[in-house]
């Protein structure tokens, strides 16, 4: 059906749902729960936008998304990076993270020091409304491992 609507002339990141959401952060949202990254394969192989935002409260580029993932999936991460993913892409105005708060609130050390390697800010404000520094974010998900690393 995506090849189709493709073929037809349709937006690669037009906005699919309500929240602002485009067909790649759904894929990473889809990928990071199952592992499968064919649809993100996909849709970056013919120019889906790794860096487009999510337009309302919460919204997310591909990587934040990852980064925030319950299950934290390297490969993904790793891939969207490759595709020339903006470690520093600001938050979102309300609930938004960076991609190192996301992964300093869900404790992916690995993710982090990915991030810090690539000159994540780790100074970053926090999103206006309902936001939160990484250094906040891992100390109030008791993430001490991750204060440790942001610390230093």
């Amino acid at each position: 059906l995506i090849q189709r609507l493709l073929a037809a002339g349709a937006n690669i990141n037009y906005p699919a749902l309500e929240d602002g959401a485009t067909a790649l952060q759904i894929a990473v949202g889809e990928a990071a729960k199952t592992g499968d990254l064919e649809m993100v394969e996909f849709l970056l192989e013919r120019g889906a936008d790794v860096n487009a935002a999510a337009g309302n409260s919460g919204g997310r580029t591909a990587l934040q998304f990852a980064a925030a993932a319950e299950q934290g999936n390297l490969i993904l991460v790793e891939r969207l990076l490759r595709a020339g993913a903006d470690i520093n892409a600001p938050a979102a105005e309300d609930k938004g993270i960076t991609a190192l708060q996301g992964a300093s609130i869900r404790g992916h050390l690995k993710f982090a020091h990915i991030f810090l390697d690539g000159d994540a800010n780790v100074n970053a404000p926090g999103s206006a409304i309902n936001g939160r520094t990484a250094l906040e974010g891992a100390a109030e998900n008791g993430r001490l491992d991750m204060v440790q690393l942001l610390m230093n």
